[in-house]
């Protein structure tokens, strides 16, 4: 059998006693005679207590220094899960992410990987060992530690299932696969057994939080096949590759919800590109900006970011005429191969309106369908929209997507 590489999250690993359960399904396919590279997360929400910890310090911790902290949780999930494999007889090794070979560039807490330098992994794996690697991380050419931002750790696996040729690489979560929509919103969701590469990447982008939309575009670049399962029981999961599913008269696959977001409203006093281009770049995605005019933009938010937004305006007084600020905004998607037909933003406009649901500014793109609406409104469009879809229905030949790890 083939090299597999196997992706942990955070919620896979949260305890000792998980990492114990990934050991033991690691062992079992270390005995049905695959190769392994395993990619870890920090442990449960270690990423997010270091952070905290930092910020009892300064409000504005140094980068380098935030980099420096955040490497070490996915350092204890790679230590600890090579004791448990060393303890069900496995041979395995650690590697941080620079002894790994993953080479980023030259910026602290967002570094994207330019190469990796496989030659260690590949030997560890020629001698029978599996290789267990902090995910998240990697090192510049000049030897200063880096971190690849949120979701890092699914682009560290992928990265690597392209760079050693890898048969597929496995996403192991807490969750079946990937869903229709999010279980927690639209009950009857189901999960599915395949989706393709352009449709995963636009329910990534708008709001499907099982995959790092970064991880899901190397995927698709680089032609490596993945697949989504639980890491808890031994179901199929979901496929996901360049083909997608032959699917009769159903052409959308699955609802993608951004909630909590605001839709800023900017008058400029007058058009510089310098600006423009500072101020949207807090945008929740670049899709979400809005150009209403030669002096007026309008774009969503997280409503985390608007203390950010804020310092950014107070930079640019002399260039902002007036901001306009909507409150408790959910972006709503509708995603497939077939989103932009005519049909299905017919539909989406006609559900709305017999939900007395007031959706602005209804955009269309090649796989998806979106509208802006209240956040009051979610559950109730996203299930009105999920059953005008047949998206309930236990059909085979019907994509599914998730939007939840």
């Amino acid at each position: 059998m083939g090299l597999l590489v196997q992706k942990f999250g955070g919620s896979s690993l949260k305890s000792i006693e998980r990492i114990q359960r990934a050991a033991k399904r690691i062992a079992q396919e270390v005995d049905e005679g695959h190769q392994l590279v395993i990619v870890v997360s920090a442990m449960g929400d270690t990423t997010d207590h270091l952070t905290d910890m930092a910020k009892t310090i300064t409000p504005f911790p140094h980068p380098r220094e935030m980099d420096q902290l955040l490497a070490t949780g996915e350092q204890v999930s790679m230590a600890l899960l090579c004791m448990a494999l060393h303890q069900h007889g496995v041979k395995a090794v650690s590697l941080t992410g620079w002894q790994a070979g993953i080479i980023t560039e030259d910026v602290h807490t967002e570094a994207d990987i330019v190469e990796v330098q496989q030659e260690k992994i590949l030997s560890h794996v020629e001698k029978g060992r599996v290789v267990v690697v902090a995910g998240f991380q990697g090192v510049t050419g000049d030897g200063e530690v880096t971190t690849i931002g949120r979701g890092g750790s699914d682009t560290t696996a992928v990265v690597l299932a392209a760079a050693l040729g890898a048969e597929r690489c496995d996403i192991l979560t807490d969750v079946d696969g990937v869903y229709t929509a999010d279980p927690r919103i639209v009950p009857h969701a189901r999960p599915l057994p395949h989706i393709c590469y352009d449709e995963m990447l636009a329910l990534s982008r708008l709001g499907a939080h099982v995959l790092h939309p970064r991880a899901v575009a190397c995927a698709m670049q680089n032609r490596v096949p993945l697949i989504v399962r639980s890491s808890f029981h031994e179901a199929d999961g979901t496929r996901i590759t360049e083909t997608r599913a032959t699917r009769s008269a159903i052409p959308v696959s699955g609802i993608a919800c951004m909630e909590h977001l605001v839709n800023v409203t900017l008058a400029l006093t007058k058009r510089e590109p310098t600006v423009v281009n500072r101020l949207t770049a807090v945008a929740a995605h670049s899709s979400l900006v809005r150009d209403k005019g030669t002096r007026e933009l309008s774009f969503l938010i997280k409503r985390e970011h608007v203390p950010k937004l804020s310092a950014m305006l107070s930079e640019f007084k002399g260039s902002v005429e007036r901001v306009d600020y909507e409150y408790d905004k959910a972006l709503l998607s509708v995603v497939g191969a077939e989103a932009d037909n005519p049909d299905i933003v017919s539909t989406v406009e006609e559900q709305l309106h017999r939900a007395s649901i007031k959706g602005k500014s209804v955009t269309t793109s090649r796989h998806s369908v979106s509208c802006l609406i209240c956040q009051e409104d979610v559950m109730k469009a996203a299930n009105a929209l999920h059953q005008a879809f047949d998206l309930d229905k236990a059909k085979e030949a019907v994509l599914q997507v998730s939007q939840f790890q």
